[in-house]
C-alpha cells in the first residue's frame, strides 16, 4: 500500500500529503538505467536495499518503513570499501543478492549471498573458487523452484546455471567451449534473466541461429531455443533486452523491443 523512493535519501508514500517523509538522508544506488535494481519487499513488509551513509559504504540496509525502523542491517566489508549489494532476486522470503565481499580470500569476483531480513540470517552461499556469478549488475532469476544465474567456471563461457541445493549446476552449455552463449555484446550490454510463469526466459547466441529467445525449465532437454527473430547467424537485434531499456512481464507474457531493417524499432 505504499511506495518507496529514493529521492535525496529514501523516501516513502501512501499518496497523501502527511504519509509522504523521509526515512533517512543516506544515499540510494540509483543506477536507474540498469534493470533489476537493489531493491526488494520481504513477505513481512521490511525493505531491502542498497544504501550507504556518512559511516559506511555501499552495504545491505533494512526498513519498516518507519524513520526508526530504517537502518544498515549488515556490514558485510567492514571498512571505508563497501560490499555493494546488487542483484537483488526474491524467492519467498528469501532475498538472493551478490556482493562483493566473501570469507574465501581467493575470491577475487562477486560473491553470491542470501538474506531473510536477519542479521543471523544474511549469510555467503559459498561457491567453488573457480565458480563466479558473471555480468554487472549479475542477473538473478527464480523460476520454477529453482535460482537461475549467468555462471562461469573457466571451463565454459558464461551459460545459464542453478543453485540446487547450495551447489551451482550448469543446466545447458548453449554454446560449447569457452566463448559462453550468453556474453553481452557490448560494454553497455547486459544480461536479461526473465520469468514467465514457471520457465527462464533469456537470449542466448548459440554460435549458430545468432542471438534469439531461449526457454529453460532447469534441465538440459527443457533448455531450448524458441525465437527466430532473425534468420541464420545474425544476431537480432535486441537493444531493449541486451541495453539499457528494461523489459517487463506480465500475465505470462514477455514484452519486449527489437528492431529489423524492415519494420525498424517494434514491439513483441
Amino acid at each position: 500500500g505504499v511506495i518507496y523512493l529514493a529521492a535525496g535519501g529514501l523516501w516513502r508514500t501512501d499518496g497523501t500529503a502527511v504519509g509522504t517523509f523521509q526515512l533517512g538522508p543516506m544515499s540510494i544506488w540509483q543506477a536507474t538505467h540498469y534493470r533489476g535494481m537493489p531493491f526488494a519487499v520481504l513477505p513481512s513488509g521490511d525493505l531491502l536495499f542498497s544504501g550507504t551513509s556518512t559511516s559506511s559504504d555501499w552495504e545491505l540496509w533494512i526498513s519498516d518503513g518507519t524513520v526508526a525502523g530504517t537502518h544498515q542491517l549488515v556490514d558485510l566489508k567492514p571498512g571505508t570499501e563497501g560490499s555493494g549489494p546488487w542483484s537483488f532476486e526474491l524467492a519467498g522470503s528469501t532475498l538472493y543478492f551478490t556482493a562483493e565481499a566473501s570469507a574465501d580470500p581467493n575470491r577475487t569476483a562477486r560473491a553470491l549471498w542470501r538474506s531473510d531480513g536477519t542479521v543471523t540470517g544474511t549469510v555467503e552461499i559459498p561457491l567453488p573458487t573457480s565458480f563466479y556469478v558473471q555480468g554487472y549488475p549479475s542477473p538473478l532469476a527464480w523460476a520454477g523452484g529453482h535460482l537461475f544465474l549467468v555462471g562461469y567456471d573457466g571451463v565454459h563461457g558464461a551459460e545459464p546455471w542453478v543453485l540446487d541445493a547450495g551447489v551451482p549446476r550448469l543446466v545447458r552449455d548453449v554454446r560449447p567451449g569457452p566463448e559462453g552463449s550468453l556474453a553481452p555484446y557490448s560494454f553497455y550490454s547486459q544480461f536479461m534473466l526473465a520469468t514467465v510463469d514457471s520457465r527462464l526466459v533469456f537470449f542466448a547466441d548459440d554460435g549458430v541461429e545468432g542471438l534469439e529467445l531461449w526457454a529453460s525449465d532447469a534441465t538440459e532437454a527443457g533448455t531450448v531455443r524458441v525465437s527466430n527473430l532473425a534468420p541464420g547467424a545474425a544476431a537480432a537485434q535486441l537493444e531493449g533486452l541486451i541495453g539499457y531499456t528494461t523489459h517487463h512481464v506480465h500475465d505470462g507474457r514477455l514484452y519486449f523491443r527489437n528492431w529489423s531493417t524492415a519494420g525498424g524499432q517494434a514491439l513483441w
